[in-house]
């Protein structure tokens, strides 16, 4: 009996150690890349700026405060209250590249309200052509520009997609 338990312990030791962890505690903080711009990219310099929206006044910006959180969802997601109520927190980020580059985030309460704001999202801009949404577990990240192409907007892209396991 406890050869087989020492059989069990060792291959349950194996497998767990080498399969490859999912994504999973991550946060919006994560995507902040003041520190560690991609090739061809510039933080949007908040001093330059003559207005941000929602009363922002530094770039990027990272709030839980429930007055931003529930302005700035509603609005990224046409205005559907239910699942802006879903949302924790929010990522306001823009950068330059060739064009103006936005990175916007939420973090939702569940799995399933950030799904549900991907198909949202994606079906209510069925255009590819200025924007990309990512989604994981609780995070939703869209990306925009007017030109998909820009360098600054491909090296984001996939620096979202290796941070969220794509």
């Amino acid at each position: 009996m406890k050869k087989y338990l020492l059989i069990l312990v060792a291959v349950l030791a194996v497998t767990c150690g080498t399969r490859k962890q999912p994504y999973s505690k991550s946060s919006l903080s994560e995507f902040i890349y003041k520190n560690q711009l991609p090739d061809g990219c510039l933080q949007y310099s908040a001093a330059g700026a003559t207005s941000f929206p929602f009363n922002i006044a530094s770039n990027p910006y990272l709030s839980s405060n429930p007055g931003f959180v529930k302005s700035f969802a509603g609005q990224l997601l046409n205005y559907d209250q239910t699942l802006a109520n879903a949302v924790t927190s929010g990522l306001f980020s823009v950068f330059e590249g060739e064009h103006e580059i936005g990175l916007f985030g939420l973090e939702f309460d569940s799995e399933q309200s950030a799904a549900t704001a991907d198909s949202l999202l994606k079906s209510d801009n069925p255009d590819l052509s200025r924007f990309r949404v990512f989604q994981k577990n609780k995070l939703l990240i869209q990306l925009w520009s007017i030109d998909t192409s820009d360098s600054c907007f491909v090296s984001l892209s996939a620096a979202i997609m290796t941070k969220l396991g794509y």
